[in-house]
């Protein structure tokens, strides 16, 4: 308990807090004298001279390929030091302070391990174990996959409700988007959900059978059940439990249970929630060579509130972990119709997502999103890796891509919008790589172009769409018949982010009454 709790007014409180408060994430709570109370997890965050991590994005990924990931936290220094277990992680990139880039090497054997990082000038370390940030419930901050193996699971992330904002008495979707990598046979795990830590006490709110789930890179289905919310006002931790019953052997079990914080909100004047009708990127532009970017956002609302507030994410795909990973969020910040974000790191496509909330409350039912290219000047792929780009193409046009291998060996890919159809350069060395390939109906659609790091190589892409003219109609390509190319895309150019995922509680924002004040008239 605080002491010196200064009542402002009824939507505001002024409190000191003490020295000495443990460095990390608390959460904060507020009670009436009548005995409610209201919980805002994670609220407030206490920092020192020491580093504090919170997060590693992705958590996993496969042991033999290098994985691309970002660290969350506070008071990171530059030339800090990353490690997994006993593997140092390598091309550490310092972004600012609460944020650092690196690179998981590949050979880390397959096994859960704690992430520990450490400030150039400070003995103590931060430890990432992703029990402490409610990820999963037991285990250490990284997972390495073996690829030939099978595993289901699901991160903090993957819980979502429908809608997003939930009201006390409301009937809700509860679900969770399970994934399954490896695997040699088909198979339909069940999925359990849990109101608190079913260790402790928790009480089962219900469990569910998956859709069957064939075995290859990046499953995804959508598992959920119907939950009646009523008598549960404040915020809740929903646990959630692959295969309960431990029937299907897996590579990794520790990554079978993950829990999230969700606020359950009592009934309002105002529960209709806002929409957002319009989102581009750059003006509808299909690539970006600069991080800066403009993101243009319509929205309305029919409640009363008026739109108040936004939360944009980030995404891009990392094949080690074979998923679309939030590398940016913004939190909830005012609405803006027009807002400049500077996009995150490495290459490749990318996806913006957007949510709108009103002062009430109430967030949008439905994820927005928008798809751009981000081509710097020049960029580096690990050998192993795999990047991804993406054009959408009518039938009559040609793509035309050439890949220029500054140093190493990298070798280039486009695969058609079903993923039947694939086109190779894999020249060796720093010979130029080049596809051109006229598009015709019917396979129209979004093509999917991929660099692969034959070896840790720099190179520069280039991406032109012109009109097929009568003097191009044979498609260019080189191959390598020393090399075999490889037979399966990174991911199906289909795939794209999943609209259904954790967004937190959009902040209540009162409507101030206007005042008039009304003067004497004064005639001279």
């Amino acid at each position: 308990m605080l002491p010196g709790v200064h009542l402002v007014s009824s939507s505001q409180l002024e409190v000191t807090l003490p020295s000495g408060m443990s460095p990390g994430r608390h959460d904060v709570q507020v009670c009436n004298p009548d005995g409610q109370c209201s919980t805002l997890p994670d609220g407030f965050t206490v920092t020192g001279p020491d580093p504090v991590l919170v997060q590693m994005v992705p958590s996993q990924g496969y042991y033999n390929v290098p994985n691309n990931v970002t660290l969350y936290g506070y008071n990171f220094q530059p030339g800090i030091v990353i490690t997994i277990g006993n593997t140092l992680l390598e091309n550490i990139v310092w972004v600012d302070t609460t944020q650092v880039q690196a690179v998981v090497p590949a050979g880390v054997l397959t096994g859960t391990y704690d992430v520990i990082i450490r400030n150039p000038d400070y003995m103590a370390a931060g430890v990432l174990d992703l029990g402490s940030i409610a990820a999963v419930a037991s285990g250490g901050g990284y997972t390495a996959l073996d690829p030939a193996g099978d595993d289901f699971y699901a991160t903090a992330e993957d819980i979502w409700t429908a809608p997003t904002t939930i009201r006390d008495g409301d009937e809700v979707m509860l679900g969770v988007n399970l994934r399954r990598q490896g695997g040699k046979v088909t198979l339909e795990p069940e999925v359990a959900f849990y109101l608190g830590d079913p260790d402790s006490g928790g009480v089962l709110l219900g469990s569910a059978t998956a859709p069957p789930m064939p075995p290859g890179p990046g499953g995804l289905e959508a598992v959920f059940i119907y939950w009646d919310s009523s008598g549960h006002t404040g915020v809740v931790e929903i646990y959630m439990v692959v295969d309960p019953d431990d029937v299907i052997p897996e590579g990794s079990e520790e990554n079978n249970v993950t829990s999230q914080c969700i606020a359950v909100l009592p009934p309002a004047g105002d529960e209709s929630p806002p929409s957002v009708t319009d989102l581009w990127l750059n003006g509808g532009a299909s690539s970006t060579e600069i991080p800066t970017v403009t993101i243009e956002i319509t929205a309305t609302d029919t409640g009363g509130s008026g739109v108040s507030t936004m939360y944009l994410v980030e995404r891009e795909f990392n094949p080690s972990a074979v998923q679309w990973v939030a590398i940016q969020r913004t939190d909830w910040i005012p609405f803006q119709s027009v807002y400049t974000m500077e996009l995150t790191g490495r290459g490749g496509v990318r996806y913006v997502q957007a949510w709108v909330a009103d002062g009430a409350g109430n967030t949008c039912i439905t994820v927005y999103k928008v798809r751009v290219d981000y081509v710097p000047p020049s960029d580096t792929v690990l050998a192993g890796q795999v990047f991804i780009y993406r054009r959408t193409l009518a039938a009559g046009q040609t793509l035309h891509v050439t890949l220029e291998t500054l140093s190493g060996d990298a070798d280039l890919y486009v695969w058609r919008p079903d993923g039947n159809q694939s086109w190779v350069s894999n020249n060796a060395g720093t010979e130029l790589e080049e596809l051109s390939i006229p598009i015709e109906y019917p396979h129209e659609g979004s093509y999917q172009i991929e660099v692969y790091g034959y070896e840790t190589s720099n190179y520069v892409l280039t991406v032109d769409i012109g009109q097929t003219s009568q003097s191009v109609k044979e498609t260019v390509t080189h191959i390598n018949n020393n090399r075999p190319p490889r037979t399966q895309a990174a991911i199906a150019p289909d795939n794209v982010p999943e609209g259904s995922t954790f967004v937190p509680m959009a902040p209540m924002i009162p409507i101030v009454p206007q005042r008039y004040l009304y003067l004497p008239l004064v005639m001279r």
